[in-house]
This record gives structure tokens, sequence and C-alpha cells, in this order.
């Protein structure tokens, strides 16, 4: 339903109930109505009015307080960064671990040789050290089970370009960095190399020392290599910046940024650090030394877990109020950006098939779908989505994207439904069973009322559909997992149940004299007297049977069109 639609029935359905309790606080309107019930009129209007607006008004206050001016964010320069005495340890600490401070100072670098603090500065930077990056996602209710696995290929190191027509030449150990986010609650982190030795990251002061050189390089190859005290003094800044533990918000974390260094910057180096400096707002640095004498390909592997997102649409929103474990997920794919090659897979219930997957991009005016090829808009670059074909999992792959000039904000979502006929047929069932015993009970409670035949039979009849509900095996767990159409449909067979019981409890003790009809089927077959009310009940129930009908051949046929797709694409390849 278009925008502007929803706002005008909203102010229609706002004035209404302004008018409703306009016309229950005026005595001329309300005379108009029989004395006898006037004041239930009355109070009925007023508390249906009086909660309309109030609905209302509460969202109202929330829109405005959600307008009103954030409370300033805090300093980012401030705590959860180290020191200056702190960086100056540590640099120091690598300093020794990794190169001669003669040489260093003198600014020397073998050509057969690459220094460790050169190398992980190069490969933060640029990134070509990740070969590929492969995410898989298990969902189960609210939790998101990520296993990441990233491998990074060490013969490929060998064959990168450090000066034209020379490839680097490595040897002994060289120190390899992996982003993470910092949000993330690791459930396992193991690294092994091709050798099968693990490897553990290093202290966490040898990494902020090989960040401050690499601050340093990067702000050399703006401002030249002469630095001045307050250089030195922005280097320990930035330097403390990048190091932080905690999460900060992205434009918080640039502001502070251009605060040290300036917003206008030079073409080289400030580029690079500029680039650098959007990873660090919400990700951290792990840093592992290999020995690429032994090996030629490290692996590393964790897990985390996720919580979805349940109130992104009304739909999510439904199925949150009512219970119901969600069919939609949203996950991030900023790692792509990372590496030449992403694959993700998102699989779900066995009971569950993808009706659709998406990607979306996240902009300053919400989240729009965007295509494959937006993504990829240069040669070289591709992404592709796996076809929906009935299957319990989706899949997203990218190439080249880390050569991209700008990291978008892209996800992935994806849509599950229950394989058919799954919880709506046993809802259909219910309904249906719901609906013969009211149909009987319409043409049986005249004359067992009249007769006085009322038994304890026909309270046991009545509680058939929990019954059927057992026998069919419909259990919480299936309840939470099916479609809102099936719970509705389950939601309608237990109230008519319960009404039901109560009318036949008022009918027999204390309302025997319920209004009859007689109905004929097309003039020439002429039916019992029936109970009015009961014929009412099981045409509502005899609704809800033909509506989760449709609904079931509905998607059945769907499901069967997704499964032939299917076939014809296994049948091509």
């Amino acid at each position: 339903m278009p925008l502007w639609m929803r706002s005008l029935l909203r102010l229609l359905f706002q004035a209404m109930l302004a008018a409703a309790l306009l016309a229950a606080c005026l005595d001329n309107v309300m005379a108009v109505v029989p004395e006898r019930i006037r004041w239930q009129v009355r109070l009925g209007l007023v508390v249906v009015a009086l909660l309309g607006l109030g609905e209302t008004i509460r969202r109202w206050l929330r829109r405005l307080t959600q307008q009103m001016p954030a409370a300033a964010a805090p300093d980012p320069s401030g705590a959860c960064g180290p020191s200056r005495r702190d960086i100056l340890t540590s640099a120091n600490l690598v300093l020794d671990r990794y190169e001669s401070a003669e040489r260093y100072a003198t600014g020397e670098r073998p050509d057969e040789d690459p220094s460790p603090i050169y190398l992980f500065a190069r490969l933060l930077v640029e990134l070509t050290h990740l070969a590929r990056v492969s995410e898989d996602v298990r969902l189960s209710g609210d939790l998101m089970a990520i296993d990441v696995t990233v491998e990074v290929s060490i013969d490929a190191l060998r064959h990168e370009p450090d000066e034209p027509g020379r490839g680097l030449k490595l040897d002994g150990k060289i120190v390899v960095p992996i982003l993470r986010r910092k949000d993330l609650v690791l459930e396992t982190f193991e690294a092994r190399d091709s050798a099968d030795n693990k490897l553990t990251p290093l202290p966490q002061r040898l990494t902020d020392g090989l960040l401050a050189w690499t601050v340093k390089s990067l702000y050399e190859l703006t401002y030249g290599e002469d630095l001045s005290p307050e250089d030195l003094k922005k280097i320990y800044k930035l330097t403390a910046l990048f190091c932080r533990t905690d999460i900060v918000d992205p434009d918080v974390f640039a502001r502070e940024y251009d605060a040290i260094v300036g917003a206008a910057g030079e073409q080289g180096g400030l580029d690079l650090l500029r680039s650098v400096r959007g990873y660090f707002a919400v990700n951290t640095v792990s840093a592992f030394e290999v020995d690429v004498a032994e090996a030629d390909l490290m692996v590393v592997r964790y897990r985390y877990l996720a919580t979805a997102d349940r109130i992104t649409t009304a739909h999510d929103r439904y199925r949150t109020r009512l219970g119901l474990r969600p069919y939609r997920y949203v996950v991030p794919i900023s790692l792509a950006y990372q590496a030449h090659s992403y694959d993700l897979r998102i699989t779900g219930p066995d009971s569950h098939f993808v009706y659709r997957h998406l990607l979306r991009e996240a902009g300053t005016t919400g989240k729009r779908t965007c295509t494959p090829a937006e993504l990829a808009p240069t040669a070289g670059m591709g992404v592709r989505l796996d076809a929906d074909h009935g299957a319990p999992y989706a899949g997203v792959h990218t190439r080249g994207l880390n050569r991209a000039e700008q990291v978008r904000n892209v996800e992935c979502a994806v849509e599950f439904e229950e394989i058919p006929p799954g919880a709506l047929r046993r809802s259909l069932v219910i309904s249906a069973v719901g609906s013969l015993v009211l149909i009987a009970f319409a043409f049986a409670v005249p004359a067992a009322v009249q007769d006085s035949r009322g038994t304890d039979l026909a309270a046991l009849l009545l509680a058939a559909p929990g019954l059927v509900a057992t026998l069919v095996g419909f259990s919480t767990d299936r309840v939470q997992q099916s479609s809102l159409t099936a719970f509705g449909g389950l939601v309608v067979s237990a109230v008519l149940s319960f009404t039901a019981s109560v009318l036949y409890l008022l009918q027999t003790l204390v309302w025997p004299g319920s209004p009859t009809v007689r109905l004929s089927l097309l003039y020439l077959v002429r039916l019992p007297a029936a109970d009015a009310i009961w014929i009412g009940l099981a045409f509502v129930s005899l609704s809800t049977t033909l509506f989760l009908a449709l609904q079931g051949v509905h998607r059945m046929r769907r499901y069967l069109f997704t499964l032939r797709r299917r076939s014809a694409v296994g049948r091509t390849t």
C-alpha cells in the first residue's frame, strides 16, 4: 500500500475516534440511543476512543523523542586506547623483535628480505594476502551461528610485485594481519598453517607496536621523513585512536581522525591512511607469525553468534508479538571487500526452504535493493546469487571486490517458508474437524435442549479440535515455526471451540430458547431445524477452512514450480 494511502487511512481513523469521543460527551447526540442501553454505549465509545487516541499519542511522542538531538558522544581520544608511553614501549619491542635498530634508523631495507614490519603495513593496507573468505551461517530461531574461514596464500605473496619486474622475496617469519569485528563474542578462534602447525595471535602489546609503525610509515609517505615534534604528537594520537578496543561510531571516529590530521589531506600515503581508518572504527587486528619456509598456506577459523533483527518489517513485528520464530534473516557481507574470493552460505531448518533472497545496500535514505551488476561495475569483479530452487540454503559468491574503490554497506536478506503442506495442513485438518462438529451441533442442539438431553458427550465433542491437534502432532515447537496463516487458522479454531463450549453451557443451563432456522437445499431437500447461533459459528469455521485450503493449494503449486525449475537447471547442466 502506498505511503500516502496509509497516511490518509490513518488520518480518517483518528478523525473517527475523535468524533466518537465527542459524540459520547454530547447529551444531544446520545439522546437518539435508547435509554436502557445509553450508558453502556457511551462507556464503550469512550473506552474505544481513548484507547485508539492514546496509541496515536504514544506513537507521536516516540517519534518526537527520536527526532530530538542525541546526547553528545564521548571523546574517542580518551580511555580504551594505549597511552603515549605504552605506544613507545610497544614500538620498541617490535623493533627489537623484527628489525635492527641501526638499520631501520638509516632507512635501509634489504632487497632480498623485506622487513616484517614493512610487510605487515603493506598487507594491512592492500589486503592482498587474503585469498578466500567463506562464511557458513546456520540459523536456529533467533540465533545465527556464523563460521568464518579465512585463507591466506603465502605462495601468492611471493608473486606480489615489490618493484617493477621483481616479486617479494620472503624468508624467515612474516607477520600476517587478520581483521575482525570488535563486537563479536567469539566461541572459537584458531589458526593453522599448511604444515598443520597451530598458530597463536601475537600479544596485544606487539600488535599495538606494529600498528604504530604502520601509522608512522603511512604518515611519512605524505609529509616526508623529516618529522617535527608536532608530527610525532599526531602519530601518537592516531596510533591511540586505531588501537582502541571499544566500538566507536564511524562518524565520530572520522571526526576525531580529521581533528588530528586535518580534514584536507594530500595525495599518496594520507589517502591510504584514510582508507585504513574506515576499518578501525568497528574492527580490530589479530597478528600471526608464519614461517614461510614451512608453510604455503594459512587458515584462520572462528565462530561467533549473532541475533536476528525481528522488528525490521511489519511481518517480522507480527511474528514477534505472536511468539513465532523469524522467517527473515539479514546477514552483512562486509568481508567480501577484504578478499579476492568470498562465499556466503545461509542454511535454515530442514523443514523450510528459501522463498527468496536478495542483496540490499544501506544508505542515508534507508535500505534499497541492489543488483549484482551494481556491486561489480568493472571488469574483473563478479557477484552471483544462488537461484531460489526450493533448497533450505541460499548463497552469495563474489570475486574481485577487494579491488573496489568504495566499500559499500551491503547485506543479504533471506526469507524462508515452510515446505508445504507442513503446519498449514495440520491447521486445515483441525479447522475441518471443528467445522463438522459445529454443523452437527447446529442441528442437534435444538432437540437436545428441548428434550433436556444435554450430556457430557457434547462437551467432549467440543474438545475435538484439541484432540485432533494432539493426534496430528501439532506441538509447541511446530507452532513456533509455522506461518502466520497456519497460526491464524489454529487461533480461529481454538476461539470457535471455546465459544461453542460456553454457548453450549448457556443453552443447557440458562438460555434454552435460542432462535432456530429452517434450511433447504435447492428447494428439494428440507433440513431439520438448526440453531441460528451454531449455524453462524459453523459458517465462520467453514470460511476459515476454505481459506486455509486455498492457501495450501497456492503454496504447494508455488513450491512445485521451484522444484521443476531446479530439475530444469539440473538437466541443462
